[in-house]
């Protein structure tokens, strides 16, 4: 990976769906690399329509935005952030893991008619940030944001379609299904 490559932090409000077609034309036309990482966790859940627009809708829309106007045709590589909870047998339980299994399931369709492109989802088990430091999670299941950039940074050059952060957590969930 070039250690010169040069990034742009851009912030944007997901749910102001207004506001997609001038962050587009604020990015510079030869970024290569989008990476969407975005989250919104509440418990006990109260906003499910909240839960869904930053999980879900918002993703969705901005990368359909971007995709199908071709804004931005030096794209190579699409990452997007999703989660564990996505792959869940249960994940009808909670809003967010609706959201993330429909962002999940969205970014599959995205991989099967988007070949040119490299769209990789990182799918991150319990990460300490800001949406998670109220909730008490198991220390040794927490990673830290970041070991998960860095991983996010290296799946640039993986073949891997769908990467888990740490990748333990691919079999945390095929046994946490096993038994639900």
């Amino acid at each position: 990976l070039n250690k010169n490559i040069i990034a742009y932090p851009f912030k944007l409000d997901i749910e102001q769906y207004d506001k997609y077609n001038e962050f587009i034309s604020q990015l510079k036309k030869d970024i290569c690399t989008i990476i969407i990482t975005v989250g919104y966790l509440e418990y006990p859940e109260k906003n499910k329509d909240k839960i869904l627009s930053v999980n879900y809708y918002g993703p969705k829309l901005i990368l359909e935005k971007i995709l199908n106007e071709n804004k931005l045709e030096s794209i190579i590589r699409i990452v997007v952030i999703t989660s564990v909870a996505a792959d869940r047998k249960n994940y009808k339980e909670t809003n967010y893991s609706i959201a993330k299994y429909k962002l999940s399931t969205f970014i599959k369709e995205l991989q099967r008619n988007y070949r040119e492109l490299k769209i990789i989802e990182i799918k991150p088990g319990y990460v300490r940030t800001k949406m998670t430091k109220d909730l008490k999670l198991p220390f040794i299941l927490l990673s830290s944001s970041k070991y998960v950039a860095k991983k996010i940074v290296n799946s640039f050059n993986s073949k891997e379609k769908s990467i888990y952060v740490p990748y333990f957590w691919k079999y945390i969930v095929i046994i946490y299904n096993f038994f639900k």
